[in-house]
């Protein structure tokens, strides 16, 4: 099985000019779960919540991996607002 890094951004700025670190924590939360439910099956995931994540923030060996699951997590983010 793949595994996957997934770096999620901590600052509060990137998820609304009104949010907390608050808002923040329950924001990757939820996203975790959303990408847990999505990919567990298919791929091994770490996640590792940064300032500033780098690159694209999906990091594998497989280049079509980091596509996928950073095209769903573009497409999905705002769900777990």
């Amino acid at each position: 099985m793949k595994s996957a890094l997934i770096q999620l951004p901590t600052e509060p700025s990137y998820w609304g000019s009104s949010a907390t670190a608050r808002d923040v924590s329950r924001i990757l939360d939820n996203l975790e779960e959303m990408i847990e439910s999505r990919f567990e099956e298919f791929v091994e995931l770490r996640f590792d919540r940064v300032q500033n994540p780098r690159g694209c923030g999906v990091h594998c060996d497989c280049d079509e991996t980091v596509e996928t699951i950073h095209r769903w997590i573009e497409e999905n983010w705002e769900a777990a607002l």
